[in-house]
């Protein structure tokens, strides 16, 4: 994965569990994000999340009409160590 590649698979990633519209905060000096949701829509299969799925970070569901896609336990540990923040997964 190009450093472009993976530029764009964690913008999508962190879309994904909800990390582009709510704050991550710190504790104990550590930042933290605890994610609400843990899934993306497509109308068709996409290039970056392709990329994710070959490595194993994401999952993929097809429907009649769309593509559905969600972030693998991996692919939460990959984000947290590309990101340096600590992913609290509740579900």
């Amino acid at each position: 994965m190009t450093d472009r590649e993976k530029e764009i698979c964690l913008d999508l990633a962190k879309h994904t569990i909800g990390m582009d519209s709510k704050e991550v905060y710190r504790t104990h000096g550590e930042k933290v994000y605890i994610p609400y949701r843990n899934y993306f829509s497509a109308a068709h299969p996409e290039e970056a999340w392709e990329l994710m799925v070959k490595e194993g970070y994401a999952k993929r569901t097809d429907y009649k009409e769309s593509v559905n896609y969600k972030m693998t336990p991996d692919g939460i540990q990959w984000m947290a160590k590309e990101l340096r923040i600590n992913i609290c997964l509740t579900y």
